[in-house]
This record gives structure tokens, C-alpha cells and sequence, in this order.
């Protein structure tokens, strides 16, 4: 019996390592750094690496996959249209290791009054091994103008991918859960309040997470508004530089790890049975 436990025990560390180099991902581009978005919509489904995390004695890469990249326009009576931003002229600041950040920077994140932009920005992180313990979120420039705001959500999908009726759905078991959210924001749109981090750690460690940044920038009423401070009518703006996530660094216990194995060799088997 403990012979049949200890060969189970080894296959199954034998395919996590084999699905965890599918899910790396063998050549993949490094991850560039201070490069338009469009850099990264070149890479494909596969995505680029940014990191290695060591697991089981061997190395890994930590890749980036991106999705989606979107701007809606709109505009009050009275006020024109912004025009829309383009993925060339978005920069991303790429992380070199886990507990580094990924962001996003322009000098096109601005609107006047009267007008609105939304950015939605999609991608998916994926260590082999259960290494991410949370995330962190942050907006720069507090120059938003009231009652022009900023508003800056990124929605969490842990462990699974975005879909189903609750918004997420688990890699391993199928199940349907909850989307975890974080909210930054400054200046809302009754009174001057500022927000620019925003953090939340995970029940446990994860091994992916799909991330839905939205960004929201708004510059009031086309004829402003009464600022409650000064009681004066304000024409309001809205400017930010840059908004970026944070992955913390977080090291495994060894069961923790076994875990994680057990789960990758489980879903790898799933997945080349449903090859067959």
C-alpha cells in the first residue's frame, strides 16, 4: 500500500511539473518594460514571462497573458466627445519578480467637463505553484478637479476565469463564485474624498488570477459645480498618470506546495483526457 501511495504520489508531482511547463509556456517572450500596450497585444494568447518561481526544484515562468483592451467615450449635452485613447498610446511598466508591479501610464488619462473615458484593461497571471496571496491595486496624481473624479476598479477572478451567471469561474472544480473587487478612487462625485491604494489578501494562496482593471475618469456637469469646501462654483476636470496592480510576494509552506501539485496534476489529467 505505501509502495502504490509513494508511485501515486510521484506521478503526480511528475505531471504537475509537466502541466506547469504547458502553462509557462516553453520560449515565451520576456515580458518588456516601458513599452506601449500595443508591445503587448503582440504577444498572443500565450502571453509573455515575467518571472521564475522555483517549485518542486525546477524553475517556472510567471506569465502575463493579455486579453482585452478597451475606451468608452461619452459626453454631456453641451460638451464634445474625448477623443479615444489608443492602445499605442498606453505604457506598461512591467514587473521583473512576484511582489513587483504591473502598470499602466499616459498623458492621454484626461477629460475635460462634460466628458467621460472608461478604460478596461484584461489580462490573466499565472504561476505554476499557489504563490499569489493577494492583490494591490494604485492610482497616481491626485489632480482631478471636483467635480471631475477618478475611479479605478479591478475585479479579481481567483483561481478561475471570468464567465457564469456569479462572474467567475474555478479552473479546477468548475464551480461558479464570486468576483472579488478592489475601488480606488479621488475626488467622488458629492465631496472631495481620496483613495489611491486599496489592497485584500486571499483565503489561501492562488495559482492564477484573472484581472479586470476599470478605469473611469470623469470631469463633472458641463456648467460645474458648488464646491462644498470654498461654497464657490467649480468647472471640474479629471487627470490622473497612471494606475498599477501589485502581486505580493508570498513563499509556500511545503504541504502548501504538495497541495498545489496535486491540484496541477489533477487538472492536467482532466485536461488531456479531454484531448482524447
Amino acid at each position: 500500500m505505501k509502495t502504490v501511495f509513494k508511485l501515486f504520489a510521484l506521478q503526480a508531482l511528475v505531471f504537475a511539473a509537466s502541466f506547469a511547463t504547458t502553462l509557462s509556456g516553453p520560449g515565451l517572450p520576456a515580458c518588456a518594460t516601458g513599452v506601449a500596450l500595443t508591445v503587448y497585444q503582440g504577444y498572443g494568447d500565450d502571453g509573455c514571462a515575467f518571472s521564475k518561481v522555483t517549485f518542486g526544484g525546477d524553475e517556472y515562468d510567471v506569465t502575463i497573458q493579455y486579453s482585452k483592451f478597451q475606451v468608452l467615450a461619452f459626453a454631456d449635452v453641451g460638451a464634445s466627445v474625448p477623443a479615444r485613447p489608443k492602445a499605442s498610446d498606453i505604457i506598461v511598466t512591467a514587473p521583473t519578480k512576484i511582489g513587483d508591479a504591473l502598470g499602466f501610464f499616459s498623458n492621454k488619462f484626461e477629460v475635460n467637463a462634460g466628458q467621460k473615458l472608461i478604460f478596461i484593461f484584461e489580462y490573466t497571471i499565472d504561476p505554476p505553484p499557489s504563490v499569489i496571496p493577494g492583490y494591490e491595486t494604485e492610482m497616481f496624481a491626485e489632480t482631478p478637479v471636483f467635480p471631475g473624479y477618478a475611479n479605478y476598479k479591478t475585479q479579481l477572478c481567483v483561481g478561475g476565469y471570468f464567465g457564469g451567471s456569479k462572474g467567475c469561474v474555478d479552473v479546477l472544480s468548475g464551480e461558479e463564485k464570486e468576483v472579488l473587487a478592489l475601488e480606488t478612487y479621488i475626488y467622488t462625485k458629492s465631496t472631495k474624498e481620496v483613495k489611491t491604494k486599496a489592497a485584500i489578501t486571499f483565503d489561501q494562496p492562488t495559482f492564477r488570477v484573472d484581472v479586470r482593471n476599470t478605469l473611469e475618469l470623469y470631469g463633472g456637469p458641463v456648467g460645474g459645480a458648488i464646491d462644498p469646501d470654498t461654497k464657490q462654483l467649480v468647472i471640474g476636470s479629471s487627470q490622473i498618470s497612471g494606475v498599477r496592480n501589485t502581486v505580493p510576494a508570498a513563499v509556500p509552506e511545503p504541504m502548501g506546495l504538495m497541495l498545489a501539485g496535486s491540484g496541477l496534476a489533477v487538472l492536467a489529467v482532466i485536461r488531456r483526457r479531454m484531448a482524447n
